[in-house]
C-alpha cells in the first residue's frame, strides 16, 4: 500500500519541523521535497485544507483531527 500524496506531505512536514527545531540544515531539502508534492500531487481541496489548518496545543489532538479529516477526504473521493 502506498501513502497518499497528503500523507507523504504531512510526514515530510513533521520531519522538517523536527529538523528545524534542531537547527539542522537538511530541513531545506525536506522543504524542496514538500514543494514537489505540493505543486504536482495535491488537490486544490487538500491545499486549501493545509493552508487553513489551526494547530492545537496538543500534538495528539492535532494528529487525531488530521486523521479524521483525511478519512473524510478519502470517503468523499470514493463517492466521486
Amino acid at each position: 500500500m502506498t501513502d497518499s500524496a497528503l500523507e507523504q506531505y504531512l510526514s515530510l512536514e513533521r520531519k522538517m519541523k523536527r529538523l528545524d527545531k534542531a537547527d539542522d540544515l537538511r530541513a531545506d531539502s525536506v522543504r524542496d521535497a514538500m514543494d514537489t508534492i505540493w505543486y504536482s500531487s495535491l488537490s486544490l481541496e487538500e491545499k486549501s485544507w493545509l493552508n487553513d489548518r489551526e494547530f492545537p496545543r496538543s500534538p495528539a489532538r492535532y494528529h487525531r483531527r488530521l486523521l479524521q479529516r483525511h478519512a473524510r477526504l478519502s470517503r468523499e473521493r470514493m463517492r466521486r
